[in-house]
């Protein structure tokens, strides 16, 4: 399918957020390992300070909801883990950006402005990090480079898709379908991959439908991470979600202490 067709300003040098730049950029990489992750799509893991540790003996959802927690973890403490994803929804480009530019700084020691961050890079290196840089490479192939500038009726239009009499397949309506029927839509927007899937919330227990979602999900057990993020673009102010999904009584504990250790930094 076509890239959505609309005139924005040109990209800086230093955005990448292309498929082809993704993968131009990450052939040149020596100081750390990358693995693709589906054999038939774009998705990479990229691995900072890697190690092997022995497999838990039980799974997180289990440990999470114990008293110890810390049994599924067997990779340790040194040093902590950080995963760090991109791009689940194709349209919003900023976090495969800002991805991009983590990996040229770990791999030359500046950014792909050529610009250096000492203090920044000292902090990554202190860490196991993993970068996915765009978890929907279908979505992302069909979007524009940013959305700066799009008008509040293109802004939906290019995240979540056109029905093919025309109308615009509004953020909450998108969620009414997994898929989406794409017999019904003449532009299914960069929030779900080519069938239609809104790899995010391809997590309900007994079936995963994406081979994204499954490939994100083993990743993650595989390398246990501390601290899990999932970068987003936001149409309108910033949000930080409260624990809701997982309400395990630890769990909601450790959630609150980081959303107001992140709402302070902010």
């Amino acid at each position: 399918m076509k890239r959505y067709p609309i005139k924005l300003a040109a990209k800086p040098a230093w955005w990448h957020v292309r498929l082809p730049e993704i993968r131009r950029q990450l052939s040149t990489m020596r100081h750390c390992r990358v693995e693709k992750l589906l054999a038939s799509k774009e998705l990479y893991a990229v691995f900072f300070q890697e190690k092997e540790f022995p497999k838990p003996e039980v799974r997180w959802p289990a440990a999470a909801s114990s008293a110890n927690p810390n049994a599924f973890k067997t990779s340790g403490m040194d040093p902590q883990c950080l995963m760090l994803i991109a791009g689940v929804h194709g349209a919003e480009a900023e976090g495969v950006a800002a991805v991009m530019n983590l990996l040229q700084l770990l791999e030359t020691g500046k950014d792909l402005r050529g610009c250096e961050r000492p203090a920044l890079l000292s902090l990554l290196r202190a860490y196991r990090i993993v970068f996915i840089p765009c978890c929907n490479p279908d979505g992302r192939a069909i979007s524009p480079d940013h959305l700066q500038g799009v008008s509040k009726e293109d802004f939906p239009r290019i995240s979540q898709g056109i029905w093919q009499n025309g109308e615009t397949i509004s953020w909450a309506q998108s969620k009414e379908f997994f898929p989406l029927p794409m017999d019904r839509v003449a532009f299914p927007g960069g929030y779900p991959n080519r069938d239609g899937y809104n790899i995010m919330h391809d997590c309900a227990p007994g079936k995963v439908y994406t081979r994204e979602a499954a490939a994100i999900l083993e990743l993650t057990e595989r390398v246990q991470p501390d601290l899990f993020l999932n970068l987003h673009s936001q149409q309108g102010e910033s949000i930080l979600g409260r624990p809701s999904t997982f309400d395990y009584k630890r769990n909601i504990i450790r959630g609150r202490r980081l959303s107001e250790q992140v709402f302070r930094a902010l």
